[in-house]
């Protein structure tokens, strides 16, 4: 009778995981559909290049937090000190927000001084789309920690729809252009992100008045040490991922930006938010399982709950590259315009190249879980290193397919690293644990 009632809540949990995906796929056509049919190939190539800010908030500092409150939140909520634990975290995003925006305003200053109006009004507005953004990814997290599946499954679905409504309502009634687009992708992100702040606030409440106070300096040492980590790679990660479009643009031209990112977005929505569908299904799990990383019972457990995850996201990858190999060209017309057509055969090999790097980043739910994270964090500054110079040398030798044959390489270099880490601290773990 336990055990049906353990598969019924797992099987309700992932069901509000997977509707809120599918929410936020169906969202995240929308959304590249009003955007690509607005602007046009060469002025979505510049809010792609735009975007790319938001991307470094997200891997340099608010993943780093998102990550060590989702890895800590377990541990705290059975001592009862939660509200040391969102205190830390409060203090560390508003430092850091604020050092955002004061940079963000002397980049926008001097990028008008030079003459690149346009520019200088873009940065503003990546600037709020990074903060809302990634304040609710971070709340998202915390409720995914409390396994509160339901709210968090709504505010992942509302995301995209909000961010194009607003763009499409602003684009209607100020004109198509890259500012007002990424206007309108601020205002819903911000609307959204405040009612995600609410839904947490309400939800956390009872737990959060019975909380007692721990040693916040020695929380914020823990958090650190394991958050920064993810803060140090990140910012070698963001290098990477926004190396393609910035490639593309100084070896191509901003048309090629654009047509690359409307296929990357294609791809990405069967690989990345299935990826991210099962990661936070299984994250809370592992680390529950996992405890404080040193039983090695626990740590198998973990492996195990990741493995099976992995070998499932496999199969879907290879299912959804057969369709967006196939049907690619038709698909990325249907879904932004006639303007794109060349980046149609593109999708296939990008969907490939998604799959794995999202297959990589499932698999190192064992390393985090051990909070093991010396070889992985090298291994992914590395891997950051190399990926940037083939995404430069490719675009510099072949262009668009170029980056793409590029970013399949890496990705192929990705997952099979992440494989090979796993064996490496699973087998050094279980020799450290006989020994001790």
């Amino acid at each position: 009778m336990r055990l049906l009632t353990r598969l019924a809540g797992l099987g309700s949990e992932m069901f509000a995981v997977g509707a809120g995906q599918l929410g936020g796929l169906i969202g995240a056509i929308v959304v590249t559909k009003v955007l690509t049919s607005g602007l046009g190939d060469e002025q979505y190539g510049q809010f792609a290049l735009a975007m790319t800010g938001p991307m470094l908030l997200q891997q340099f500092v608010f993943g780093p937090a998102a990550q060590a409150g989702l890895r800590f939140y377990p541990e705290h909520a059975s001592a009862g000190t939660l509200r040391s634990l969102l205190d830390v975290l409060l203090r560390w995003l508003g430092m850091v927000s604020s050092a955002a925006a004061a940079g963000a305003l002397i980049v926008a200053a001097i990028l008008w001084a030079r003459g690149y109006e346009t520019w200088a009004a873009l940065v503003p507005f990546a600037l709020v789309v990074g903060l809302a953004q990634n304040y609710q990814v971070l709340f998202g997290s915390l409720q995914s920690a409390a396994r509160r599946r339901v709210p968090m499954a709504v505010h992942q679905a509302l995301e995209p729809a909000a961010r194009a409504l607003g763009s499409f309502v602003l684009m209607r009634w100020l004109g198509a252009t890259t500012v007002v687009a990424a206007a309108g992708v601020a205002l819903g992100s911000t609307i959204v992100m405040l009612s995600q702040r609410r839904s947490f606030q309400a939800s956390a409440a009872p737990l959060l008045a019975a909380s007692a106070q721990a040693n916040d300096q020695e929380t914020r040492r823990a958090m650190w040490a394991y958050g920064g980590n993810f803060a140090v790679w990140g910012l070698f990660a963001w290098a990477h991922q926004a190396s393609d479009r910035w490639a593309l643009k100084t070896f191509v031209d901003d048309e090629a930006v654009g047509i690359y990112a409307a296929a990357y977005q294609l791809a990405s929505v069967p690989t990345i938010l299935a990826g991210a569908a099962l990661s936070q299904f299984v994250f809370p799990i592992a680390f529950a399982r996992a405890g404080a990383g040193d039983s090695r019972t626990g740590l198998r457990s973990a492996a195990r709950a990741v493995n099976i995850i992995a070998a499932l996201f496999g199969a879907w990858v290879l299912a959804a590259v057969c369709v967006c190999w196939l049907a690619g060209t038709d698909l990325l017309v249907l879904f932004t315009s006639e303007q794109f057509r060349s980046g149609g055969p593109l999708i296939g090999p990008l969907a490939l190249a998604l799959g794995l790097m999202q297959l990589g980043h499932l698999l190192a739910l064992v390393p985090l879980s051990a909070k093991d994270l010396g070889a992985y964090r090298s291994f992914k500054i590395g891997h950051a290193v190399c990926a940037m110079t083939l995404n430069v040398f490719g675009a510099w030798m072949a262009g668009l397919w170029g980056v793409v044959a590029a970013s399949v390489a890496a990705a192929v270099m990705y997952a099979t690293g992440a494989c090979l880490i796993n064996r490496w601290i699973l087998d050094d773990r279980r020799v450290a644990l006989a020994k001790a």
